[in-house]
């Protein structure tokens, strides 16, 4: 238990940098918004195929600061939820500081692997990697490394 919760920690942690970095991707030109916003917007629209009519600016500035929050607690509980499950798999018995690094930085890729490979392309929530823009897949990937790497540093035993 003592590794899930220590993992879980370190993941929500590890998620706070890596949202840096897809922010400052964002603001380079590489990413339209982070993925979460993304996932969020594509599964809300989804869930609304059904109605139609107009809806007002301020209906929709409301739904876009909606989004957000709940983008940002998705993308935590995420990291949270991925970490945990780093502790389940040893990674917080790692002492040594760049070991930590590596086996991070081995489950970050794993993590980015799983959900934009798999996961979200097979939910329509994403284009999988190999269909998508070159700078974006190269953010998305450096955000996963920054968090492996954060993940790792975190969550080791001292």
């Amino acid at each position: 238990m003592r590794l899930l919760a220590r993992g879980a920690v370190a993941g929500a942690a590890a998620t706070l940098p890596m949202t840096a970095v897809l922010l400052v991707a964002q603001r380079r030109g590489a990413l339209e918004e982070p993925p979460p916003f993304t996932i969020l917007r594509r599964a809300d629209r989804c869930q609304r195929r059904r109605r139609t009519g107009t809806v007002s600016g301020s209906i929709a500035r409301r739904r876009r600061r909606e989004r957000a929050g709940r983008a940002a607690r998705l993308h935590l509980a995420i990291g949270a939820i991925s970490g945990a499950v780093y502790g389940l798999l040893g990674g917080t018995t790692r002492p040594n500081p760049a070991s930590a690094v590596a086996h991070g930085v081995a489950h970050g890729l794993g993590v980015w692997l799983a959900g934009y490979a798999v996961t979200l392309p097979l939910a329509g929530l994403y284009a999988p990697a190999w269909a998508d823009r070159p700078r974006r897949v190269r953010s998305i990937v450096a955000a996963h490394l920054v968090y492996g790497a954060v993940l790792g540093l975190v969550a080791r035993r001292k």
